[in-house]
């Protein structure tokens, strides 16, 4: 219930691991290395995508960020929500994936871990952050992979490299993760609490999540393309909602969606913090 999520929120997150699989085979491997260089115990979460690692509690380093095997680019600090859009995208070895809201790039990397080679592209309004995406490609991707080709990270700047955002026009995957309200990650983010208005959840994000999916939707391949639409709120408006809005108006444009389940047997999925 709500009080239950609300002491959640209130409590210091987990620290969740994705194991890079360009640079490390296994999570045993990545464990074992954890353990023997920086004294960190952690262990897999067998229910939860492949390479999905946590921290044990009593294990948590000072710094992630001065652990050998993260700046070697063996990982990535992903919560398990995160990783399970990626899962839900089925991207596959050699196709093109658009990551439509791709921020400093989290889900583009993960993407990149699960597909090994093909085509992705990053896009996202803040150049900014784009930025901050293609200078951590040298720590997450093995340079034979960047040299032979095989996987091609490409970025772009909503509104600038127009020419490169109408070359994927006909992706095998688009995946927008877009901007919400934050409200099923507030241990994460707690100022959110203070930051957002009932009218942003009820009308502003919705808006923008809709407008969002609407233009990511003409990126998709006709037939066998996948769309995959997320957020990291617990709000119906800003999820079911938003999908609800969606289906009306591509009916309008005589488009039709085909909706494929999860192993709930729905098309949709709502982790809770917990």
């Amino acid at each position: 219930g709500a009080e239950e999520i609300a002491t959640v929120c209130n409590r210091p997150g987990p620290i969740t691991l994705r194991r890079n699989r360009l640079k490390c085979e296994s999570d045993d491997e990545l464990c074992d290395r954890l353990l023997r260089e920086d004294g960190i115990s952690a262990l897999p979460l067998r229910k939860q995508p492949a390479g999905c690692i946590r921290i044990r509690n009593e294990s948590r380093p000072q710094s992630i960020w001065n652990v050998k095997a993260w700046k070697d680019g063996w990982f990535e600090v992903q919560d398990v929500g995160s990783q399970r859009i990626v899962d839900a995208t089925e991207a596959a070895p050699g196709e093109t994936v658009v990551d439509y809201c791709a921020g400093n790039g989290g889900k583009t990397f993960a993407l990149a871990s699960r597909m090994k080679r093909g085509r992705i592209v990053a896009l996202d309004v803040d150049s900014r952050r784009l930025q901050q995406l293609r200078g951590s490609m040298t720590r997450a991707i093995p340079p034979t992979i960047a040299a032979d080709g095989s996987l091609v990270i490409e970025t772009v700047t909503v509104g600038v490299d127009n020419e490169v955002a109408q070359s994927v026009i006909g992706a095998d995957v688009v995946l927008v993760d877009a901007p919400c309200s934050s409200s099923g990650v507030l241990r994460r983010r707690p100022s959110q609490r203070w930051k957002t208005s009932e009218e942003d959840v009820i009308s502003f994000f919705p808006s923008v999540q809709l407008d969002l999916l609407c233009n990511a939707s003409r990126l998709v391949k006709k037939d066998s393309g996948r769309l995959v639409y997320a957020t990291c709120s617990i709000f119906w408006e800003e999820n079911e909602g938003v999908i609800a809005e969606f289906e009306k108006k591509m009916a309008c444009w005589g488009e039709t969606w085909e909706k494929w389940d999860f192993e709930n047997g729905n098309n949709h999925q709502a982790i809770l913090p917990h």
